[in-house]
Parts: structure tokens; sequence; C-alpha cells
């Protein structure tokens, strides 16, 4: 980071000089206390956040600075273990491939947000590997997404959340290994690093080292949030046959922000334990929204997540 302060070196009366002067100490010490409150980059042109979600000005900046797109075929892929887990977290994508598309659907489209390295418990995987599907990874965590970059995933990629509004949005992400999140009137998806554990659907379930969460360090850092129609429409608003949604709280917002009659999105698997923990909205009242747009109640994932199917979807399998 590099600033640059002009001072005028014209005389100024004493009174003026020493406002002058005040005010340059008061943005040193924004500047200042900028860079210690994040260690990564947030260069953006300002006008973006004024950009509403289907302005073409907009989805060609997305296009041109923030997607990264499929590693070529040829490029092989570059994951930690020979044998690749492609279950997901608790057999999400196992259970819409069988049950949902009864394994006949090739050359679909996912959308995973939340995607971690790209490798661990992957949603995605059995798609793009098993079925060739393309797609589309998010992963804020900038930590996360520099490793999901070195595993040639052949997908397009984001290394920001997905907005809670229907324009970009900065906010403060709390970076913290798997279980990152937006922070929404101060509260945080995880409380302490140290203590690795989270209460979920009356339980305490203890997540082990080696699951990605001391391999970074936990920091809040400013994102670049993009309503998820943006990102659709900069990829040309394909139909997305898969959609998993787990952002650790922010899910409700989400969905609230995606204009459900201007795009095609099949499946619906949204995690829930996080629901009304971060932003306001049950379990309840989302299960009422995602219905109000279309969608049947399929079945519920463990503890975690709840998998919708589009109206008319499973009639239409039926027929392949």
């Amino acid at each position: 980071h590099v600033f640059k302060v002009q001072i005028n070196a014209e005389h100024q009366p004493a009174e003026q000089d020493k406002t002058k002067a005040n005010m340059v100490v008061f943005l040193l010490v924004l500047c200042i206390f900028a860079i210690v409150n994040s260690s990564d980059d947030l260069s953006f042109d300002p006008e973006l956040l004024e950009l509403e979600q289907d302005d073409p000005k907009l989805i060609e900046i997305i296009k041109r600075d923030f997607l990264l797109p499929p590693q070529s075929p040829e490029v092989p892929y570059n994951f930690s273990v020979t044998k690749i887990n492609v279950r997901g977290q608790s057999n999400q994508p196992v259970i819409v491939n069988e049950q949902i598309f009864k394994n006949r659907v090739r050359n679909g489209f996912f959308i995973e947000a939340g995607a971690l390295n790209g490798e661990e418990n992957s949603n995605s995987l059995l798609f793009e590997l098993l079925l060739g599907w393309n797609g589309l990874l998010v992963e804020p965590n900038l930590d996360y997404f520099k490793d999901l970059k070195a595993k040639n995933r052949k997908a397009w990629a984001l290394g920001n959340c997905l907005g809670t509004q229907t324009r970009p949005e900065i906010v403060d992400f709390d970076s913290n290994g798997a279980y990152g999140g937006i922070i929404h009137n101060g509260k945080r998806p995880t409380e302490d690093i140290q203590d690795v554990r989270m209460r979920k659907g009356g339980m305490t379930v203890e997540f082990p080292n080696s699951f990605g969460y001391s391999a970074y360090e936990r920091k809040t850092v400013k994102q670049i949030c993009f309503p998820l129609y943006s990102l659709l429409l900069a990829l040309g608003n394909p139909t997305v046959h898969y959609f998993s949604l787990d952002v650790e709280g922010s899910e409700m917002p989400i969905l609230k922000s995606i204009p459900f009659d201007k795009v095609d999105i099949k499946v619906l698997d949204v995690e829930i334990i996080m629901a009304d923990k971060i932003f306001p909205g049950t379990v309840e009242e989302m299960d009422r929204f995602i219905k109000a747009q279309g969608y049947d109640f399929f079945q519920k994932v463990d503890i975690y997540d709840h998998i919708y199917v589009k109206k008319g979807y499973l009639e239409e399998l039926n027929e392949l």
C-alpha cells in the first residue's frame, strides 16, 4: 500500500494550517487502520456499488475483473490425494444425483457457494468428475481460494461472496477456515477459533484440526459481495441444475436477492443450521420463502441441509 499526501506549499493562516495538519493525520490513521485490519488488498471502482444487479456495466466488470475461467481439460487436476471423496459434506451430491437426477443429467451446471479449497467436502466434484458438468465455485476466504485455484478445477471460480442485496456490497468477512462468513450486526458464524466447537441442531460437533480449520490465521477482512443474478448474467444465465448454498448464516438474504422469475435453478441444496443466527430468518421462514418461489421440499440431509426441487422438474426428468 502506497499513500501520497500532497500539501500545498503556499502560505496559509495558522488556523488553516492546523486544520489541514489534523486532517492529514486523521487520513493517515484511517489508512493505517485499514492496513492493520485487512491483510488482503481490496481494489475496486466505488461506482461498482451503485450498479443494479442487471446493469450491463456491472456484468462486464465481473467478467473482466473477478471471474476466473475453468482450467483447460488438458491440465491435470492437482488434488492432495489420489482417491477423491465425491460424497460431499453429508452425501448431498450422491442423494441429488441418484434420487433426483437418477444419474441421467450429463453436461449440467452447478453452483457451489462455500467451495472451500475445491476438494475437501466438495458438493460439486461428483458432477464435475463423473458427469462432465461445468459450474461456478464461490469461495470468499482468500486463503482457501488460493488453494482452490491450485486444484485446476474445470469450473469457473470467484474469490468473493454472494451478496445479500441487489447491488454489490462491501462487507466485513470473518475469514475463519471452513466456518467463516459475513459478519452482520457484530454476529460471526463462530466465536473462537481456539475452541473448535459449534452447536448444531442440539448437538456439539467437534471438528478435527485437519479439516482446514487451523491451517489459516483467523482474521476479519473487507470483501466485495456480488448478487448471484449478476454472476449468472456474466456467465450467460445458464440453467443451474444444482445450487449448493452453504455460507454460514447468510443463506436467507442471499435467496431473497435472487429474481427467481429470471433464472432457472432446478435443485436447491441450502444449509439450514445457521438460520436466524446471523441474519434474520428461521428455518420455517426460509422453507416458506423457497416454496413460494416454486419449489417442493424434497429431503432433509442429516442436521445440515434442506433440498428443494423446482416444481415440474421431476416430471421433466422422467421424460429423459
